[in-house]
């Protein structure tokens, strides 16, 4: 079966004849729908606004998600990671010969806001469309009532469908609550930055204190081998003192006995060269004498005049 993308003017005639309604836009005639930088109206779509903000909680909430509507708001800013459900503030209605595709527009994508549920919208839908938007920027980013959300492409069938959405969809929840099974499935942090940080806090409190359980254990462990090897070591090093120590003194006793003894004997020596040396002092004192009277005694027999 072909389709054929609307036009602007498609887009407009289509809102005339009421096969497409879009809150906020209705006329009779084309001058009813002036295309200006004001109008949602596209050269081929049609642009669709933020309404309610929602956004899922830390803890998943079963107590209040029949009774209750989600908690919304009108603007936010959306952290790196952060997820939010979002609702268009127009309600479309399709006919049965007409089909639409939304995208998000040009914008989010330039600011790094994902759409993860861009899609299809089938022939005979009434409501309002839902998208769930996940900022992976670097910076956090500011979502408004008001701004544009997603465009729609719409599409014309050959024919109408057979069934459409409406016949075979029972009437849907038009209520809020439609919301939590989404919100309670959806993690507040898609990145789960703040899990991960706490985590990685917590890994490495747990390695450290791990670190410091094995540095006490390894402590505790040589406190231990300590208090045994240590007296241990002391009586042995006693032991040991006291059996070099009686050598040593035992020895040192020899050695200074033998030596006493040396002593004495070269005293001795000395004493002996002294007097040795005495005698030899007297020896040469008398062979002088003996000299000067061989001497007085050769000049006496010589005859007179020589000298």
């Amino acid at each position: 079966m072909a389709s054929t993308l609307l036009s602007d003017r498609d887009i407009v005639q289509a809102l005339i004849t009421r096969d497409l309604q879009v809150t906020g836009l209705a006329g009779s005639s084309p001058d009813d729908f002036p295309l200006d930088s004001n109008s949602p109206i596209q050269p081929s779509s049609i642009d669709l606004r933020v309404g309610k903000i929602m956004l899922p909680t830390k803890e998943i909430d079963d107590k209040h998600q029949n009774s209750n509507d989600p908690q919304h708001q009108k603007s936010i800013h959306l952290e790196t990671g952060q997820t939010a459900v979002v609702e268009t503030l127009e309600n479309i209605s399709l006919s049965s010969s007409l089909s639409a595709f939304g995208f998000p527009p040009a914008r989010l994508s330039r600011d790094a806001v994902l759409m993860t549920n861009p899609g299809h919208v089938d022939p005979g839908f009434e409501g309002k469309l839902s998208f769930t938007l996940i900022n992976m920027g670097r910076e956090k980013k500011y979502l408004e009532e008001g701004m544009d959300l997603v465009s729609l492409l719409v599409f014309k069938l050959e024919q109408p469908v057979q069934k459409n959405y409406k016949a075979r969809k029972a009437a849907a929840d038009s209520s809020l609550r439609r919301f939590w099974p989404t919100l309670n499935q959806l993690a507040p942090d898609f990145l789960d930055i703040d899990r991960r940080t706490v985590d990685g806090a917590k890994t490495a409190v747990e390695d450290e204190l791990e670190s410091a359980r094995k540095l006490l254990g390894k402590a505790e462990s040589k406190l231990e081998a300590s208090k045994i090897w240590v007296p241990a070591l002391a009586g042995l090093a006693t032991a040991f003192i006291g059996i070099v120590g009686t050598y040593f003194f035992e020895r040192l006793g020899e050695d200074v006995f033998a030596s006493s003894g040396r002593v004495q004997e070269l005293e001795t020596t000395v004493e002996g060269l002294e007097q040795r040396v005495q005698q030899l002092g007297q020896l040469e004192n008398e062979l002088r004498i003996d000299e000067r009277l061989d001497d007085i005694e050769r000049r006496l027999s010589s005859p007179e005049g020589e000298q």
